[in-house]
């Protein structure tokens, strides 16, 4: 299940980030061993404003210029942050000797964990950020990591993709959020959009002849996704209907 998260978390930002950044997955960073980004974006030319891409809320900041996201299944410790710093430094020096400019600068790395990494916060001795939902945690220009720690957010509309990105329980929070959103709320087909696309990467990715229990848990968050999103097309049905019967009587 933990992979199943990873993989879970890469392709719904992907989907997300795609009208304002240029998202690679599994980005590979010359190394004496492998190593690969999990979310890499630059920003696109002319890229949409916040109001155009609302479901987007604080991520649209958050990749308003290159950077790279870490999604983790669980808390991370002292040494997996040793390790994402590792790869970020990695990254930069790719980046610079591929541009021909020693100057270029380090690009923000954004851990997302699902609790409080204690250790790691006071290993980095990052402080809480002026200016951003609570939550989020700078350990300062050197490595210019910021820990957003998922389960101290907010719950609010700008927050809900990063939430989403959470454990099942934090994503079924959101989904009944999204649920509940009226009718005419502007990011309610954003959502049924980014959930539509979401159920066709998990369809797309089973292997009907020896499905591993990796596969299983995939064909059962695809189920969900489905029935998710067939509740909100029922929703918005009930709703038109009760509509047109209001309005009827009122001409009446």
């Amino acid at each position: 299940m933990r992979k199943l998260l990873d993989v879970y978390c890469k392709h719904l930002l992907q989907e997300a980030l795609d009208p304002v950044d240029e998202v690679e997955l599994e980005k590979p960073i010359a190394s004496p061993d492998s190593q690969f980004v999990d979310v890499f974006c630059v920003p696109r030319p002319n890229r949409p404003a916040p109001q155009d891409v609302p479901i987007l809320g604080v991520v649209w900041k958050m990749s308003a210029e290159t950077c790279s996201f870490e999604p983790c299944s669980k808390s991370p410790t002292v040494n997996d942050l040793r390790t994402l710093g590792r790869k970020q430094l990695s990254l930069h020096l790719q980046l610079c000797k591929e541009s021909g400019n020693k100057e270029l600068p380090l690009p923000k790395q954004w851990v997302l964990s699902p609790g409080r990494p204690h250790g790691g916060l006071k290993g980095l001795k990052a402080t809480p950020m002026e200016g951003w939902p609570t939550g989020f945690y700078s350990s300062g220009a050197f490595l210019d990591m910021w820990i957003v720690v998922l389960s101290e957010l907010p719950l609010t509309e700008e927050t809900r993709l990063l939430r989403l990105l959470g454990p099942k329980k934090m994503q079924q929070r959101v989904l009944a959020e999204i649920q509940g959103l009226p009718k005419n709320d502007l990011s309610r087909e954003w959502w049924l959009e980014i959930v539509g696309k979401m159920v066709y990467f998990f369809d797309e990715n089973r292997d009907r002849r020896k499905p591993s229990e990796e596969q299983l848990a995939m064909t059962k968050l695809r189920q969900e996704f489905e029935q998710f999103k067939e509740s909100l097309i029922r929703k918005g049905k009930a709703e038109g209907k009760a509509e047109g019967k209001a309005e009827g009587k009122a001409e009446g």
